[in-house]
């Protein structure tokens, strides 16, 4: 009888080398998660409350990215364009633009025809956002963040004078802007002072959806910040363990996320239902009067 040889079966055996490079990637990847984690909790103990807003603010300061002359520096994204063609928003008329960043949705919007009064915190971004507007006369952009705006709204404060007797057809929060409003009483200001000086327009937002991990700290040093020293700490300074988990990015700082049902109750509580909602491909909403 005539032997069938059997086929080859290759060994499914990884060589030594390949399973020494796979533990060191894994090993690499946990240490770089381990300092995050860290960084993430010394960043909480080495700031008040009061602090997180400047901190953030200067943060921004230094990316270039956002100034007009950067190669990343480009028009609407093309969820804005789809908020700009909804038939709710209004085709010409006077907006309010908040956190202008270096002037992207400015110089956009000014060259679209509308009227813009915006208003930028960090001076460095402010100046690029004030090179950008179309024509003269078309938009002006003015040193205020979301308190200021608040204030301003109000009579007081440096935005006073850009937002007294004002009255817009629509409101346009800068790009992800809404997450750095830390506070739900904060965030309640600034949209009822929005909807004061937009009392029949539409409001565009966009927000951070990812929401802070509280995962097993990987090292012990973190699990003592965390666990031991941050309590004690804020206990001293008289604050409290934050309602809301506050997640901290290295490039643009302290931010607080949101979902549909966070979004949907934060403008209902301000007068705003939501017409339209995506997380993709990034959290944006636009918000409509409810009476």
């Amino acid at each position: 009888m005539m032997m069938v040889p059997s086929a080859s079966v290759p060994s499914t055996r990884l060589p030594w080398w390949a399973r020494a490079l796979i533990a060191l990637d894994e090993r690499v990847d946990e240490l770089r998660d381990a300092e995050r984690q860290l960084r993430d909790e010394l960043f909480f103990l080495l700031t008040r409350d009061a602090d997180r807003e400047a901190l953030t603010i200067a943060l921004y300061d230094r990316r270039t990215a956002y100034l007009p002359q950067s190669r990343q520096y480009d028009g609407l994204h093309e969820w804005e364009v789809r908020f700009l063609r909804n038939p709710h928003f209004p085709h010409r008329g006077r907006i309010l633009l908040g956190a202008a960043g270096g002037g992207r949705e400015l110089r956009a919007l000014t060259r679209l025809g509308y009227e813009v009064d915006a208003f930028e915190p960090a001076p460095a971004l402010l100046a690029g956002a004030r090179t950008v507007i179309s024509a003269p006369g078309r938009g002006r952009v003015e040193l205020g963040s979301y308190r200021t705006f608040v204030e301003g709204a109000r009579g007081e404060g440096p935005l006073a004078e850009m937002l007294r007797g004002a009255r817009y057809d629509a409101v346009v929060l800068g790009w992800g802007s809404f997450s750095h409003v830390y506070a739900r009483e904060e965030r309640r200001a600034v949209l009822t002072a929005m909807r004061a000086l937009c009392p029949e327009g539409p409001l565009v937002l966009s927000f951070d959806t990812t929401p802070r991990e509280k995962r097993e700290p990987r090292s012990r040093a973190t699990r003592f910040l965390r666990e031991q020293v941050l309590p004690r700490v804020r206990k001293a300074r008289g604050e409290r363990e934050p309602l809301e988990p506050l997640a901290f990015w290295p490039g643009i700082g302290f931010l607080v996320a949101f979902d549909r049902a966070r979004i949907e109750q934060e403008a209902h509580d301000a007068g705003y239902r939501v017409e339209a909602f995506a997380i993709e491909p990034y959290g944006h909403a636009l918000l409509l009067p409810s009476g």
